[in-house]
């Protein structure tokens, strides 16, 4: 197409755009880019026709919009959409807050449910409402998320005084070392400790983890993610966390500290122990063929290797373990001599 003839086309579009348009204002309020889909589609001829031809500029079809949007009845059907939207969310907030005080008391699901749909200020005043250390207060704080309570803790002041967030944080804390503790010696249930989340250890804080007591209860994993990703953790207890986690497990080493340290451990997390738990007489229950054979590829100190070998030897030694040891054909086994 040439030059004359392209300006003419553009000519002739802008005119039967404009003439849409027109028809657009004609219609008036009427206009919409719905209503004119369904121009489109109208077994109407004549409305069909118009409609179809509407529907080829997108520009008009906004504009039908835009137009109908201004008018009193566009105005109209806008703001009541927005008052009951905002009818909606009122009525919504409310049979949230019902549903929190209504299961304040007994807890369980449906107070899970209400609480975790709950906003932040929803969970403030709902924790206003009940003197800290109640039973309510405790129900509602056992029910939130992490994220929710990690929400709370960055809370600025004039939504939740420092006197609440600590309120919040000493309940989370209470909850979490009950539930790790036995009721009948009132002492941490070691067992339970490994099946605590990186955010229920970071709740505990820096003084609970940094405790050799509880320190030494920490499975690898964990004391792998505390030590890399810790917030309560300074930037020096981080560097020496796997270190401390060591030093801990060291101290006071006995048959039976043995067997919860090894028990339910894997080989590949075994190897990481320790080496004067690895040659501890009290470990050869523990030492099977598959820890063994990840103890050789570590490349231990030929010493630890001896001590083992020596004690693998004894009775009451894992019997897969003491099998690999006198194999006469075994490619491992010579790292130990």
């Amino acid at each position: 197409m040439g030059a004359t003839g392209a300006t003419a086309s553009i000519a002739v579009g802008q005119r039967l755009r404009k003439g849409a348009q027109g028809i657009v204002t004609g219609l008036g309020a009427r206009a919409t880019r719905g209503s004119i889909d369904r121009m489109a589609t109208s077994n109407n001829v004549v409305a069909r026709a118009v409609g179809i031809g509407l529907t080829k500029y997108t520009g008009v079809r906004d504009a039908a919009d835009k137009a109908y949007k201004s008018s009193p009845q566009g105005k109209w059907k806008e703001n009541r959409k927005t008052r009951d939207h905002a009818l909606a969310t009122r009525t919504s907030d409310a049979r949230t807050q019902q549903d929190i005080s209504a299961n304040a008391t007994a807890g369980g699901p449906a107070l899970e449910r209400a609480v975790r749909d709950a906003s932040q200020t929803q969970l403030i005043e709902a924790l206003q409402k009940h003197k800290v250390g109640s039973l309510e207060y405790s129900n509602i704080v056992g029910a939130m998320t992490q994220s929710q309570i990690t929400k709370l803790s960055e809370a600025k002041d004039d939504e939740f005084s420092p006197k609440e967030r600590s309120a919040v944080s000493t309940t989370v804390t209470g909850k979490i070392t009950t539930r790790i503790t036995d009721p009948a010696t009132s002492r941490i249930d070691t067992t339970k400790v490994p099946s605590l989340t990186f955010d229920e250890l970071e709740t505990l804080g820096d003084s609970w983890l940094t405790n050799p007591t509880n320190l030494k209860l920490l499975t690898n994993s964990q004391v792998e993610k505390l030590a890399k990703d810790s917030k309560v953790l300074g930037t020096g207890q981080k560097a020496t966390f796997k270190d401390d986690w060591k030093a801990a497990l060291k101290v006071g080493i006995t048959p039976a500290s043995i067997k919860e340290v090894m028990e339910k451990r894997s080989p590949k997390e075994i190897v990481k122990l320790p080496t004067e738990l690895l040659e501890n007489i009290g470990a050869i229950p523990y030492l099977s063929e598959s820890v063994l054979k990840e103890i050789a590829e570590a490349k231990l100190p030929q010493n630890v290797l001896n001590n083992i070998e020596t004690n693998m030897a004894a009775p009451g030694a894992e019997s897969t373990g003491q099998d690999y040891l006198t194999r006469p054909t075994n490619k491992h086994r010579d790292r130990f001599w």
